[in-house]
């Protein structure tokens, strides 16, 4: 029974707020739905990619980044992809653990 320990008003993004029927310390299941309804609202489900491995990462002489990704690897090996962005975001949470 995960309660999350901050407030939903420090835990929201601003541009989009927790329901009012949210409590103020939400149950991880409330985490969920809100995490859901943000990339609904932003029709960011394009943007996200699961079972996918970071390989590689290099700043091009432009300025962006050049992401090598390994797209599958839990499931059916689709194999090596590379992709270019011009920002990359590292976010592992403080429950993952490093290679």
């Amino acid at each position: 029974f995960t309660h999350i320990n901050v407030s939903k008003q420090n835990y929201a993004f601003s541009d989009f707020p927790f329901p009012d029927s949210t409590p103020d310390f939400p149950h991880h299941s409330h985490i969920l739905r809100y995490m859901r309804d943000y990339i609904d609202h932003f029709k960011l489900s394009r943007h996200i990619s699961f079972n996918t491995v970071v390989v590689n990462i290099k700043q091009t002489a432009e300025g962006m980044w050049k992401i090598t990704v390994e797209k599958g690897k839990y499931q059916n090996r689709e194999g090596m992809q590379v992709i270019t962005v011009r920002n990359v975001a590292i976010a592992t949470g403080h429950h993952s653990n490093p290679y």
